[in-house]
């Protein structure tokens, strides 16, 4: 099983788990809220937002270009 692949099914894991607990969000941040520059998004959208619609976002296109996010 290819890296790539085993994070793709990290990801799938991540979103199951959000709408599991119900707080899947429903409405799209605004772009001005998408273009924050603060870290996690912080002064424009709560933690769960960040993740679907910007970290998840990001992973999953790295993801289409078979790619993993660069080390830590």
């Amino acid at each position: 099983m290819s890296s790539v692949y085993e994070f793709e099914l990290q990801l799938d894991a991540l979103e199951h788990a959000i709408k599991q607990c119900g707080v899947w969000p429903t409405v799209k941040p605004s772009q001005l809220a998408l273009a924050s520059q603060q870290p996690f998004a912080v002064d424009t959208m709560d933690f769960v937002s960040w993740l679907v619609f910007i970290f998840l976002k990001k992973c999953r296109a790295l993801v289409a270009q078979k790619q993993l996010p660069p080390p830590m």
